[in-house]
């Protein structure tokens, strides 16, 4: 994720900086440091950002009432190439 990524990611939900920087748990310094490229954004930034606009909670958080209907990502629908080894197989 760029800085430009992240500044777009920021203004296309209409957050301040000091918003991303509550929801993210991060200091204003550092973020300050991420969108001038003066440090790298950790990978795990970009992941929660590309989580967020499905609403996704942080993982094995009741916070704001975890979807109870979700699909198990290991049995949804996916290409087959995708498909999980049979134990025969392995």
């Amino acid at each position: 994720m760029t800085p430009s990524d992240l500044q777009t990611f920021i203004a296309e939900r209409r957050w301040t900086r000091k918003r991303f920087g509550e929801e993210m748990e991060i200091s204003q310094d550092r973020l300050r440091r991420w969108l001038s490229g003066d440090q790298p954004n950790p990978r795990q930034i970009a992941l929660a950002c590309g989580a967020i606009p499905y609403g996704l909670p942080p993982y094995g958080s009741t916070e704001g009432g975890a979807p109870t209907d979700h699909c198990d990502p290991l049995e949804a629908d996916r290409p087959s190439h995708w498909a999980r080894p049979d134990k025969d197989d392995q």
